[in-house]
């Protein structure tokens, strides 16, 4: 990628100097635009919540696995060996229930966070096409794959402010 971004970039610098002042270059920084715009704000919080919900229901489930095996390892509990048996299935059972469910969540949750950066992507690729096309620039690169910018060409804080309009918009209708 970053080699096909340098060849773009000579080919255009090759070019006549006239064509070469005409051509507007700009970048976002779409890691800042996420962490920064509402939109980015709501999807972390939405994560927050699901990551305080698994972490609570997985609490909930660790203490009741922490209370049977106090009961199988305390001394002055005597069970008779059939009852001993069942708890120490009981203890199995839920420990690979929370096993599970604890392997199943992080991978809901790891799904989640990905569909949300997936969505928020998207919509910075369309708003940041918005901006370009507004403010008259050709190309519009992401901010990793160059080495300097110089901060007249940055779109970030506008695709910022672009994206949270759009949401307020969406929020409105």
């Amino acid at each position: 990628m970053k080699q096909l971004i340098g060849f773009v970039l000579m080919v255009l610098f090759a070019a006549t100097p006239a064509l070469a002042a005409e051509v507007r270059i700009g970048v976002v920084d779409l890691q800042k635009a996420i962490a920064s715009s509402k939109a980015g704000l709501e999807s972390k919080a939405k994560m927050e919540v699901e990551i305080k919900a698994f972490e609570k229901k997985a609490e909930a489930n660790y203490k009741e696995l922490e209370k049977l095996r106090d009961e199988l390892s305390n001394p002055s509990e005597m069970f008779k060996d059939e009852a001993r048996a069942a708890k120490e299935k009981e203890f199995k059972q839920k420990s690979r229930e929370y096993q599970l469910y604890e392997t199943d969540h992080k991978e809901e949750l790891r799904q989640l966070d990905s569909k949300l950066y997936n969505q928020l992507i998207q919509t910075f690729f369309l708003v940041a096409q918005d901006v370009a096309k507004q403010e008259g620039y050709d190309f519009v690169f992401e901010r990793s794959s160059i080495v300097y910018v110089a901060d007249a060409a940055d779109l970030t804080d506008k695709l910022i402010a672009a994206a949270d309009a759009k949401l307020a918009k969406k929020k409105d209708k």
